[in-house]
């Protein structure tokens, strides 16, 4: 019976060697999809990650595989993999039990994100990447798929807008009969633009791809041919590129004209800052005139939300800018709120032409802002308990913001980690404990997390989180299992002796010992390079021992400790500076399996 099986056996694996069919085949979908090329950008909202599945196709068991993202210079940046571990040599009545047991495959998810980070935590640059995918089955085949690229975008599309004057008379002849706007778009877009009128719907749009024209030309008719009534008009460009990226370029105040006599004012933004430093406490307003000869004087009014008027700004040559300066007929600072102007023209034929209101906001008010922070100790250890830290930042501000900034301090206050914008910040902002050079976080240390944000006028604020940001005990896996490394278990110079105000750190390394239960601990002890290596060898055995000791008491079994002195071999700061001296007179614990 047993050489029928074996027979049967060599039978089944010549066929499967002269099927013609491959024994392994891997390929990759990119969020869902067969391409060889995709575009993302990290936080943006939209498309801020790569979804990878994969789908094998095999004959025989799959051992393993395997996903590389690679940079333009082919150095892997990002790698995700799993493997099936394997049988251990059976005796000859163990194999054809086992031969007959239902095998499963290695587990593949059913998607593995790329968030655009490097596997130390760092965002990676702009540019070109390549995702490569491998498997490999019982029998050594290995299949490798095609490379797909992926580019990684941050910036949006670019542009700029400009007018020469922001009045135009359809009904005339000659230049002005037709409004004029300079655009400077960027190529590596894609471009629409609208025109609303103020009622805010679109009377006209164009659809221009990733070719806009330098010039635009608006004749004052609609999409359908009909020509608009007088009055203010807004134009919008709207960008954005394969990523995702997005961007709006707005031009407001846009004048059509229709009348004989028309005066138009047209502030140079809706909101300034009077309590702020020059320019961001002064308004400028620019006036047109449809008709010039016969002007005898001007009057710029300023009301307030009661229609009370607080400035009358006159002359009789009327210049290209008016400005204001943000106080009233008494030179007093006018307080936030609402106000309302106009511009009234005085004629030598009598008539008095006014032009249209304009709303203006004063605002002196600083932004507010809320921030928080969950969970906290804040452990990113990769244990997958509390590895991430959720950042929640709100700004409130009554005029546009202009830029954002969170930074985190290290324990000696030098900036660790920057986070900042130009845009409303998202909610929630997620941080993975390491600095803006991929460095992690130390173990048991406070850190300083301050908050900034300031408006497009000048008003600016700053907030601290109330009790920073705590960071647990933390467990690094390295090459010879796990490692605790506390800087500030420090000792004093030439001294063994623990710290009563850092024993609260050891109840904890204890706590996290008691979890990693099945693993021995050694205990090193380190100094400074202050003295002999003979001295210092000594020191540093008897600081290892009085933290067994300590560890011993609080309940750790001895038969799991062992402890020793390293000298000043293995230093971690500079030992010609006093602070970094104090550094390396530490404790570290390496965790070793059983």
């Amino acid at each position: 019976m047993k050489k029928y099986f074996i027979m049967l056996f060599i039978f089944f694996g010549v066929c499967l060697t002269f099927s013609g069919t491959p024994p392994l085949k891997i390929s990759m979908l990119l969020n869902g999809v067969k391409t060889n090329e995709i575009w993302f950008s990290p936080c943006n909202g939209t498309q801020d990650d790569i979804a990878i599945s994969l789908e094998i196709r095999s004959l025989r068991l799959v051992m393993g595989w395997s996903v590389s993202i690679f940079n333009s210079s082919n150095q892997i940046v990002w790698l995700r993999s799993g493997e099936k571990s394997r049988d251990v040599p059976l005796d000859p009545g163990e194999f054809w039990k086992k031969l007959w047991t239902k095998k499963e495959n290695v587990s593949v998810p059913d998607a593995i994100t790329w968030d655009g980070m490097s596997d130390s935590g760092v965002v990676l640059p702009e540019g070109r990447y390549f995702a490569v995918a491998s498997a490999w089955d019982e029998m050594k085949n290995t299949a490798v798929s095609e490379t797909d690229c992926i580019i990684l975008e941050i910036t949006p599309p670019q542009g700029s807008l400009s007018i020469n004057d922001n009045i135009f008379y359809p009904n005339e002849t000659g230049k002005r009969r037709l409004f004029f706007i300079t655009q400077d778009l960027s190529t590596n877009g894609f471009w629409r633009a609208e025109i609303r009128n103020e009622e805010g719907v679109v009377i006209k749009n164009w659809e221009w791809g990733c070719t806009p024209p330098k010039m635009l030309e608006w004749d004052g008719r609609g999409n359908d041919g009909t020509s608009q009534p007088e009055g203010s008009y807004d134009y919008i460009v709207y960008g954005w590129d394969q990523a995702g990226n997005k961007t709006i370029i707005p031009l407001s105040g846009i004048y059509l004209s229709r009348k004989v006599y028309s005066v138009f004012l047209t502030p140079e933004r809706s909101e300034f800052s009077p309590g702020a430093v020059k320019p961001l406490n002064e308004l400028r307003f620019f006036p047109a005139l449809s008709v010039t000869n016969g002007l005898l004087s001007w009057n710029l009014i300023i009301k307030d939300k009661n229609l009370k008027i607080l400035r009358d700004l006159r002359g009789e040559t009327l210049p290209p800018v008016i400005i204001w300066d943000g106080r009233d007929e008494k030179m007093k600072t006018i307080p936030d709120g609402s106000y309302k102007c106009f511009l009234s023209c005085n004629y030598a034929e009598g008539n008095t032409v006014y032009s249209e209101d304009n709303c203006i906001t004063a605002v002196g008010s600083n932004p507010e802002l809320s921030i928080s922070a969950a969970p906290l100790p804040f452990s990113p250890d990769g244990s997958g308990i509390n590895n991430l830290l959720n950042i929640n930042f709100i700004t409130k501000s009554h005029a546009a913001l202009k830029k954002w900034k969170i930074v985190i301090f290290d324990p000696e206050g030098r900036p660790f980690k920057t986070f900042e914008g130009q845009t409303e910040p998202s909610c929630i902002i997620k941080w993975n404990g390491r600095s803006d050079n991929g460095e992690l976080v130390e173990s048991a240390e406070n850190y300083r997390l301050s908050a900034y944000a300031s408006d497009v006028l000048g008003n600016q604020a700053e907030k601290e989180l109330d009790g920073g940001i705590n960071v647990d005990i933390l467990a690094e896996k390295t090459d010879r299992g796990y490692q605790i490394r506390i800087n500030n278990i420090d000792f004093d110079f030439a001294k063994a002796g623990l710290k009563k105000n850092k024993t609260f750190i050891l109840d904890r390394v204890a706590d996290i010992l008691r979890k990693y239960s099945n693993y021995r601990v050694e205990i090193q002890g380190h100094t400074d390079n202050i003295g002999s290596m003979k001295k210092n060898l000594a020191l540093s055995s008897e600081r290892a021992r009085n933290v067994y000791n300590y560890l011993i008491g609080k309940g750790i079994s001895k038969d799991r400790l062992t402890y020793k002195g390293c000298s000043f071999s293995f230093p971690i700061a500079d030992n010609s500076t006093g602070e970094g001296r104090k550094r390396n007179r530490r404790v570290e614990f390496i965790l070793l399996k059983e």
